[in-house]
């Protein structure tokens, strides 16, 4: 059975909080700080050379469905990458930081209508 490595915290309340596990250790983080993380693996799989990939996979798979599935997910992926805002590199005093990276309001391209079908 599939046990999901993210749990709320705290009463059962919507309080925003995660636990991570991640081999036996448990780490805590909001859902903004998953998003920024999510976005940013996305943006940069956008870098990632299609072709060199690809010829890759297909080395390792022989089944041409996964092949083909494989690179129709690394194409859509790429695409949707483009939507990805970044934020500013630098804090309200000009000093360097890690950027944001956040989904833009329309990133799901017509997959799903507004309550999530």
């Amino acid at each position: 059975m599939y046990t999901s490595p993210f749990t709320p915290t705290g009463t059962g309340k919507l309080d925003n909080i995660y636990k991570i596990k991640v081999e036996n250790n448990n780490f805590e983080t909001t859902e903004e700080q998953i998003i920024n993380t999510i976005a940013r693996v996305v943006k940069a799989l956008q870098n990632v050379d299609a072709a060199d990939f690809e010829a890759k996979y297909n080395a390792l798979e022989s089944n041409s469905t996964k092949q083909t599935q494989v690179k129709d997910y690394l194409k859509e992926i790429q695409d949707q990458a483009q939507e990805i805002i970044i934020g500013s590199d630098k804090d309200v005093n000009g000093q360097s930081k890690q950027p944001t990276y956040d989904f833009s309001n329309n990133y799901h391209k017509g997959k799903f209508d507004d309550n999530g079908n």
